[in-house]
């Protein structure tokens, strides 16, 4: 997370907004950047190969 982002995030907040409404939206950015990323990287699991797994176990 770039600190263009954050800054872009906390610019489109309404001014009364808590520390934890910005801590919140950072923990959402983190998580969301980090799928992004095991989603390009393959790490990923498809309803099929669950369900297969579940069937196996």
């Amino acid at each position: 997370m770039v600190k263009n982002e954050v800054v872009k995030m906390v610019s489109g907040m309404d001014d009364e907004v808590s520390m934890g409404d910005i801590m919140y939206q950072l923990y959402i950015m983190e998580k969301h950047d980090r799928a992004m990323k095991d989603i390009e990287d393959g790490n990923v699991h498809t309803t099929q190969n669950v369900r297969e797994s579940l069937r196996n176990a």
